[in-house]
């Protein structure tokens, strides 16, 4: 660790190293991945625990670096905590990992110390001292992605749409363009400018970053349709790609058979998605 960052740690401090959390993950059928995300550790480490011959597909999916790093048990990877990463979905079998978050026992950090507390009474519906921790997270580090993108979701939620594209653009600028959550943000904020172009573009490019997001493709269907009959067979692609991310998705079913219904005329077919829908936990329209 100490030849990967050496300025973070050193031989000289390796000793206040520090696991702030330890887990073993469990991939398989019914949890095959993990979204993509950034840890909440200065460092973090990822271990694998099962050969690679015991499951297919699995991995580290790196957003940065649009990849896959597989890796065989042994081995493993070091990475600071804000590199965004999420386990790549395992098709058949079982694989554990070893995560851990690491932190330093000699050092207080306050931007991620305030950025946490703000979250957290974001979570509580405190939203103005959750600004303002963001905002006293930000005058200690301008370039505090995770604040910007959260203040601007507040924001949002609040109708201030000018003052949240202003912070989430900011944020996707120090990111250079590289984090699909902020185009998603970004995209909401459009959509509820009514500015469905610009809204479906950034959908597009969040989408070119993580394929896998559930929510965004049915977004993305929904922003399409409302585009009309011409956009209707690329809206049903994507409600069918969120679908196969998560089967579970009601929204996306339902969708699909109201346009094989109307466009289509195909009532069998439309029933049985229908039906499927009605399987499923539900989903919200955003």
């Amino acid at each position: 660790i100490t030849r990967l960052f050496p300025e973070i740690i050193t031989n000289e401090n390796v000793s206040v190293l520090r696991a702030h959390s330890v887990s073993l993950l469990k991939y398989n059928s019914s949890h095959p991945r993990t979204d993509v995300h950034v840890d909440n550790g200065i460092l973090a480490m990822t271990l694998a625990m099962t050969p690679m011959d015991q499951y297919e597909g699995g991995g580290t999916f790196f957003e940065h670096f649009d990849r896959v790093l597989p890796m065989d048990a042994g081995h493993g990877t070091f990475r600071p905590g804000s590199v965004r990463h999420g386990g790549h979905r395992v098709t058949s079998g079982t694989r554990y990992v070893l995560g851990a978050f690491l932190l330093l026992e000699d050092r207080v950090e306050h931007v991620r110390r305030l950025k946490n507390r703000g979250s957290s009474l974001r979570k509580r519906g405190d939203l103005d001292r959750a600004m303002q921790h963001f905002s006293w997270a930000l005058s200690i580090n301008p370039k505090c992605t995770t604040c910007l993108k959260d203040w601007a979701e507040i924001l949002h939620s609040q109708g201030n749409y000018k003052e949240a594209e202003e912070k989430v653009r900011l944020a996707l600028e120090l990111l250079e363009e590289k984090d699909s959550d902020a185009f998603f943000s970004l995209g909401q904020i459009l959509s509820g400018q009514g500015r469905n172009e610009e809204c479906i573009q950034a959908y597009y490019k969040s989408l070119e970053l993580n394929k896998e997001d559930a929510e965004l493709l049915y977004n993305l269907g929904v922003k399409l349709d409302s585009l009309g009959e011409g956009q209707k067979e690329e809206s049903n692609t994507m409600y069918a790609r969120a679908i196969k991310v998560d089967p579970n998705f009601g929204g996306a079913w339902l969708n699909w058979g109201t346009n094989v219904a109307e466009y289509d005329n195909d009532l069998v077919q439309a029933e049985a998605l229908f039906l499927k829908a009605l399987q499923c936990d539900g989903a919200s329209s955003t």
